[in-house]
């Protein structure tokens, strides 16, 4: 017979104070557009209420709206709309405005008509755990903002003020949904960059994203034609549809961004993007039936890809995680952690990529040269001129004011600081654990990849002696023809038979860029993942500390953003330093993503209670919650052998039963010797390890135990 003895926990418990239930908002329907003859309730929504958007609602030209703090805005799904491919969308239309300024405390909150994980309230099945919402994706349309800068849209030869473009995602609605035209703007000619659309701040998007057709999406955040003077931070996209955020043209600046689990790609940007970005975390994911792809798709022009101007934005301070490098989920190859293509330019400072199943970058060049014309391997070779650009007309002349040009020309400026040697640069970075790189390290690609010699596939370089190769057969004997991520066997869509650009990111000491391989130390302080339960799909996450750890190369860096009034001086590569700024505020804190642990935390969790046998060597214990519900708590089950009463119970010998499991059951099958005794106790932990085993209930001593992981 098997002998059990359970030893509960007695540590001291917490209890929450009992607040007066909030009284219950009333909600205000959006049904028609907002316009300057609409009643002034409709431009100003207040946190009392909650307002539900019925169908694509544009908010039209001449109009303010302002959201207060704590303000929940719903969007319906195209299943119950009066019409057909009109999810429940905002739009703010070229002239028009949206003040949505939200707190850490009181964040505004556009999401689906169900989730209930709002302010205090921690959500009811399925919007309660990450395991439950991951489930979520494309439930309402999404948060679209249009303004009038310049978009590089069937522009060869000039960038064109007149050209205005509709909106994907959206069918057309007499124009409103057009982007671009800055022509048309009070501002033009003299800066249709500094467009205003508004101000974005603490802000949570949540659950959306619709696809009208294919290519043709609402994401999460998606911003067209938006300009500079438009001020968008601490801005989360939680489990879109499609892309997180997506820029078509524009100037708009973003600054501290928590983009979770995509549809799509994690910052996709097309059509003479310029703006910049500062501390943005990616965390990729598979919402839904979907599967995040890249971190960045970063496109130039679109209808001729040397339409101007070029895409050139600047970015600091990213942290990228992946899909996971050490799974052969279905397409591994193409979770390639940045993507440059269509003459897309773009500066990458500071910055950490970390758990790609593919690439670190690919950087598309032609289908002769790695840099031909037009390509984004040019612009890895071009110089970059500080505040230079080109004349609106004559795009041949290279202009630094409007005086550099022929009236009524105006000079589109394409590269405005900070200073940088090309067009195209990823300097000071740190790559973990990137899976070509981890092939790399180890020998194992196989020569020619996974294809049959001789089938024509994008071009590479010959891992023996360099030179350009379509297949190996055409390589010395025993060499690989080497290009990811076509040696996984995968062809990307615009990609075909270009040669990819090698800027010498990793080979160039002068870039400062470091691969750390994935058997080293982790960088940041926590990434833990959950079984998919599928071998041909990726391993979810669902803690993440992302600051830098304890040593962390991350924590130094020999690049300082430039202190232009919009970067921020930070002296340490990825988004954080040693201050979660994302926790408090967005739905994957709340939800429980981000575990608030390490030196100094007080944020563990309680003892375990109630541990019952339910049988011999099966038992149940009572779940335990982190204050705030901020982070996973996590379980080891230790079994300590006893032959004799006299000898004290010792956890430090134990057998882990279980470790770091988030069900609060057990059973063990394993069977005692003749005249021992199984001794069973449960430790609840944060994300980090941290957390005690409780108080022996005989000599009121804290138990301590073996590790488990």
């Amino acid at each position: 017979m098997k002998l059990s003895k359970l030893i509960p926990a007695t540590g001291l418990v917490i209890a929450g104070l009992a607040l007066a239930a909030p009284a219950e908002a009333a909600t205000v329907n959006i049904t028609a557009n907002i316009t300057p003859a609409s009643p002034a309730s409709l431009m100003h929504w207040t946190a009392d209420n909650v307002y539900v958007l019925g169908t694509v609602i544009y908010v039209e030209a001449g109009v303010t709206l302002t959201i207060e703090p704590g303000t929940v805005v719903r969007g319906l799904p195209d299943a119950d709309t009066p019409g057909v491919q009109d999810p429940g969308t905002l739009v703010i239309t070229r002239g028009a405005k949206i003040f949505a300024i939200g707190t850490k405390l009181k964040p505004i909150i556009f999401t689906n008509i169900d989730d209930d994980n709002i302010g205090s309230n921690p959500g009811t099945d399925p919007y309660d755990t990450l395991d439950h919402a991951r489930a979520f994706t494309g439930t309402w349309g999404g948060l679209i903002l249009l303004g009038r800068t310049y978009v590089a849209n069937n522009t060869v030869g000039a960038p064109n003020g007149s050209r205005e473009v509709q909106i994907e995602g959206l069918n057309a609605a007499g124009g409103l949904g057009l982007y671009g035209n800055c022509a048309a703007s009070p501002l033009f000619p003299s800066s249709c960059d500094d467009d205003d659309s508004g101000t974005l701040n603490y802000v949570s998007i949540r659950y959306g994203g619709f696809n009208l057709s294919p290519n043709n999406e609402i994401n999460g955040l998606t911003v067209g034609g938006v300009g500079r003077e438009t001020d968008v931070n601490n801005i989360e996209v939680f489990q879109g549809k499609d892309d997180a955020i997506e820029f078509f043209g524009g100037t708009v600046n973003i600054k501290r961004a928590v983009l979770v689990s995509p549809g799509d790609d994690g910052t996709d940007w097309d059509e003479g993007y310029r703006g910049k970005l500062q501390f943005i975390l990616l965390m990729q994911g598979t919402p839904g039936t979907d599967k995040s792809d890249k971190g960045g798709e970063l496109d130039g022009g679109n209808v001729g890809d040397a339409s101007l101007p070029k895409s050139i934005p600047t970015v600091y301070n990213a942290t990228f995680v992946g899909l996971g490098a050490q799974k052969d989920y279905t397409a591994h190859g193409e979770n390639t952690a940045m993507h440059f293509r269509d003459n897309s330019g773009g500066r990458w400072y500071n910055s950490a990529y970390m758990d790609f199943g593919g690439a670190e970058a690919l950087i598309e060049g032609g289908t002769a040269t790695s840099n031909s014309a037009n390509t984004s391997g040019e612009r890895a070779g071009t110089p970059y001129v500080i505040n230079t650009g080109h004349c609106s007309v004559t795009a041949a002349t290279v202009c630094t004011s409007n005086a550099g040009c022929v009236a009524p020309e105006v000079c589109v400026i394409d590269q405005k600081g900070p200073a940088s040697t090309f067009e195209l640069e990823l300097q000071n970075n740190t790559f973990y654990c990137i899976r070509r790189q981890q092939d790399l390290l180890s020998g194992t690609f196989p020569v020619g990849g996974p294809r049959p010699q001789g089938v024509m596939v994008t071009q590479g370089v010959c891992s023996v002696g360099g030179a350009l190769c379509l297949t190996a057969a055409t390589c010395p004997v025993g060499a690989s023809c080497d290009d990811a991520p076509e040696d996984y066997g995968i062809a990307l869509p615009a990609d075909a038979n270009k040669i990819h650009h090698d800027n010498g990111m990793f080979t160039n000491a002068a870039l400062n860029n470091a691969y750390i391989p994935c058997a080293s130390a982790l960088p940041i302080r926590a990434l833990h993942r959950a079984g998919s339960g599928s071998a041909s799909t990726p391993d979810p996450i669902d803690s993440i500390d992302p600051r830098p750890a304890s040593g962390s190369p991350l924590l130094a860096t020999n690049r300082n953003a430039p202190n232009d009034g919009f970067f921020e001086p930070a002296s340490y590569r990825g988004a954080f330093g040693t201050v979660d700024w994302s926790t408090s505020w967005t739905n994957s804190g709340t939800l429980g993503y981000r575990p608030s642990c390490g030196p100094g935390s007080t944020v563990v969790p309680d003892e375990v209670t109630n541990i019952q046998e339910t049988q011999a060597g099966s038992f149940t214990w009572d779940p335990v919650a982190l204050p705030g519900n901020m982070g996973l708590v996590f379980y080891d089950v230790l079994r300590a052998a006893r032959s004799s009463f006299a000898t004290p119970i010792n956890y430090g010998a134990a057998t882990c039963v279980a470790a770091d499991q988030f069900p609060t059951s057990k059973s063990d099958a394993t069977t005692p010797a003749p005249g021992e005794a199984f001794y069973y106790t449960v430790r609840s932990q944060n994300a980090c390890g941290q957390g005690t085993l409780g108080f022996n209930t005989s000599t009121g001593t804290e138990l301590t135990g073996v590790a488990c992981n």
